[in-house]
């Protein structure tokens, strides 16, 4: 590997669960192929590889590649062992792991592209009586990796941390760097770094350092959405993973027919804005409702570059932007919900949903689990699956059918015919007299069927209706529709309503999602903000990009939309101006409507933090995401803490994101119950070993120094180890000694250097501020790398 830095080298990459966390588009590996005989072995003896004579393009005979066209086989122009080499001498640790096995194609993705030119090398590792198995991918064309990850299993522990040894700054040159010798069809101009970095939360305090990268690709000169390449360097400056995904997507030139100029008049006599109540949430939490003003629907939408048209969503042309939004009319049969106190059981659950849905004759009820309705927080959803292990969709997966049921009320509230189908899945059959429905027959049907599934959706909802040509899915294989509910007369945001259904009118599929988050939408909202005064507000902030738009490439209805690359001009908000805000109408103020990345603050911004006593620990806090400001931009240093606010501060030191994963997890944790605003602090702080689960813990009183020392204690896990310290005499000399009531763990926080006493006495009852926190946090910090075990997870 080249020496980017003097010492780019790879080591331990970030836990897999802190990965995901951070929402990047890391393409990590799915392990060994799934089917053993679909295997080409790695050894040049076994290899199925061999070279045509005449094109000189390796030629794979395994079952994989069976499928490839010649055309597709004869664009393969790097061999299996090239592609191998090429792996290992970018990652030097494969020198010590064994190829499993090779296969061209990659059975990783789903849909399975049968003409995706990949080699998909596996490889496995001996550690003890153990093997670790994981992959990477070469493309076969031009030889770029794919993606590669290494396992954490074979590699050393991790050196990277606090206080890492270079910068994020110096991190993106090593990334760029390495962009070009994994991938040499790119070329350096090409790389640009995405406008909305991660920055955070890039990885955790406690546990390595690492910097999280994702570059687009310029195509043409143009930026394009679905063209990026993610890497990520450790503190050291070490390439610990690189993605940079099949593409084989054509692109039309980069010369608009319209003008910029143009492009923007086109969004500025389209733009239209609309109330709707919207929600605000933190911690993943619904924290309020407000009333605001949003950007109608269709407004922001891509404009054509070629003819100056709006495109939905799929890439349609629309003749008109702003879609209508017509009323469900009641049915004779509407949605009654379930009487009585009791809940549902499975049967009566499954009863539900045959009621709305055609379950194919095929499938048996399989699996019913009851869990916590996170939609609506107090009740309980049964999750359903009707199967078929015989028959598998494409070849791969088990034809399933599943469904989830308010176990309180028997509403339908998700349904999928096809849970998993393949690109060429066939209709299921037609009942005996059915016949195909028109667009206008389609419409009632689903109008009819919304009213069933749907509490009083002839009163809470409408259709958002673009046209009979919009509702019809690709290849004419069904029809597509959405709702908007609304509230006292205004449209709900937030609330994601989607009904679609087979040519023959059949259900397929259907989400209904946050219903009951409705409820807690107050009644005594009213404008004061001017819509004319609102618009201005926001096309102030916007202008519009030439770019390349890709639309497709997932399914719907059971039918795979290919994906199609257009010349567009996108909304764009230009420099410095708020992004992914909305304008709350009743104060005129610009809010986020969901906790923003952790670390995405600039220390800077800060208003109450320069020249404080603590700032540079205070500076760390914020930059890692730990520290987050309120809407004044204050985060209060001197603000005496809780017991819970200072497990939150520890636990995002070693989860950035903990606030934001959801647990099915029922029970109670330390007398801190799954609905309660603190449950996801609670319940890492005890997965992590922090505090007794079975304990029942003060999280609302104020922490004093000596509940502090506790606490050190058990994140260190040495509080076994406190407590033949419970003597010491540096703890016996504080004039307050007697006051000390948890003497061992004071003792073990004195040698460590993490707590001190002031002028003889140790003030064990005095309370902590936050200031006092981020200082003890940044020295336990510190300690990394010095103490017998991680102060998080392995």
């Amino acid at each position: 590997m080249s020496n980017y830095n003097g010492n780019v080298v790879l080591r331990r990459p970030l836990k897999a669960a802190l990965v995901a966390a951070v929402s990047l588009p890391l393409l990590l590996p799915a392990g060994p192929a799934a089917a053993a005989d679909s295997v080409v072995s790695g050894s040049a003896s076994a290899s199925a590889v061999v070279t045509a004579g005449a094109s000189s393009a390796p030629q794979a005979t395994s079952n994989a590649s069976a499928a490839l066209s010649a055309d597709a086989a004869s664009k393969i122009k790097i061999t299996e062992e090239q592609a191998v080499a090429k792996v290992r001498k970018l990652f030097p640790l494969l020198e010590e792991a064994d190829v499993s096995g090779v296969q061209l194609g990659n059975t990783h993705s789903y849909p399975v592209n049968e003409n995706e030119l990949v080699w998909t090398i596996n490889w496995s590792v001996q550690r003890g009586n153990g093997s670790h198995g994981f992959s990477s991918q070469v493309n076969a064309v031009n030889g770029d990796i794919v993606s590669a990850y290494i396992s954490s299993e074979i590699l050393e522990p991790a050196s990277s941390y606090y206080p890492p040894k270079i910068s994020r700054e110096e991190g993106e040159k090593i990334a760029r760097a390495f962009i070009l010798e994994a991938a040499p069809s790119v070329k350096s101009g090409d790389i640009k770094i995405t406008d909305e970095q991660i920055v955070s939360a890039d990885s955790a305090l406690f546990g390595p350092i690492q910097y999280y990268y994702i570059f687009t690709l310029l195509k043409n000169g143009l930026p394009s959405n679905r063209d990026q390449i993610s890497v990520s360097v450790s503190g050291n400056g070490e390439i610990l993973s690189f993605t940079k995904p099949y593409n084989d997507l054509v692109y039309p030139s980069a010369t608009p027919s319209i003008s910029k100029e143009a492009a923007v008049q086109i969004l500025t006599k389209g733009f239209d804005l609309e109330l709707s109540y919207t929600p605000i949430y933190r911690h993943n939490k619904l924290e309020q409702w407000i009333l605001a003003w949003k950007p109608a629907e269709g407004s922001m939408n891509d404009i054509s570059a070629v003819n100056g048209k709006r495109l939905s969503n799929e890439g349609k042309e629309l003749e008109s932007a702003i879609p209508a939004y017509e009323a469900v009319p009641k049915s004779k049969a509407p949605f009654q919900k379930a009487g009585g106190s009791k809940e549902l059981t499975a049967e009566q659950a499954a009863a539900a949903v045959k009621k709305v849905a055609a379950i194919p004759a095929d499938r048996k009820l399989t699996s019913q689990m009851l869990n916590n309705d996170s939609q609506s927080p107090g009740d309980k959803s049964w999750y359903l699956v009707w199967e078929n292990p015989t028959n598998r969709a494409g070849g791969y997966f088990p034809s399933r059918s599943t469904a989830r049921v308010n176990a309180t009320t028997g509403e339908v509230t998700q349904y999928n015919q096809e849970e998993f189908s393949a690109e060429k899945s066939e209709v299921q059959p037609a009942a005996a007299g059915a016949k195909k429905l028109s667009p206008a027959a389609a419409k009632q049907r689903a109008l009819t069927l919304i009213d069933a599934l749907y509490d009083n959706a002839s009163g809470n909802l409408k259709l958002v209706w673009n046209g009979e040509e919009n509702s019809v899915v690709p290849e004419g294989r069904g029809y597509s529709y959405q709702f908007i509910p609304y509230h006292q007369g205004v449209p709900v945001n937030g609330i994601n309503i989607s009904l679609n259904l087979d040519i023959y009118g059949n259900l397929s599929t259907y989400y209904a999602t946050g219903n009951g988050a409705m409820e807690k939408i107050p009644d005594n909202l009213k404008p004061t903000i001017a819509k004319a005064a609102a618009a201005k507000s926001y096309l102030d902030q916007y202008t519009v990009e030439l770019k390349y738009g890709t639309y497709g490439g997932y399914y719907t209805s059971s039918t795979y939309i290919k994906p199609e690359t257009k010349l567009v001009y996108a909304a764009k908000t230009k420099d410095e101006a708020p992004v992914h805000l909305t304008l709350d109408a009743v104060t005129g103020k610009w809010i986020q409507t969901y906790e923003m990345n952790p670390g995405t603050v600039k220390a800077a911004d800060v208003a109450d933090l320069k020249g404080h006593p603590a700032q540079e620990q205070l500076t760390e806090l914020v930059k890692f995401g730990v520290l987050v400001p309120d809407e004044s931009g204050k985060i209060y240093p001197d603000q005496e803490i809780t017991v819970v606010e200072w497990l939150a501060m520890a636990v995002k030191s070693a989860v950035p994101y903990y606030a934001s994963y959801s647990s099915s997890n029922e029970k109670a944790i330390a007398g801190v119950n799954p609905e309660d605003e603190d449950y996801n602090t609670v319940r890492y702080a005890a997965e992590l070993g922090w505090i007794d689960s079975d304990a029942t813990l003060q999280l609302k009183q104020k922490l004093s120094r000596d509940e502090l020392a506790a606490y050190l204690a058990a994140t260190l896990k040495y509080d076994k180890l406190a407590g033949f310290l419970q003597n010491d005499p540096a703890v016996a000399a504080f004039s307050d000694n007697a006051s000390i009531k948890n003497k061992g763990a004071v003792a073990l926080s004195l040698k460590l250097g993490l707590l001190q006493g002031e002028a003889g006495a140790f003030q064990p009852q005095k309370t902590v501020t936050r200031a006092d926190a981020a200082v003890v946090l940044m020295k336990l910090v510190q300690l990394q790398g010095q103490l017998d075990q991680n102060l998080a997870y392995q």
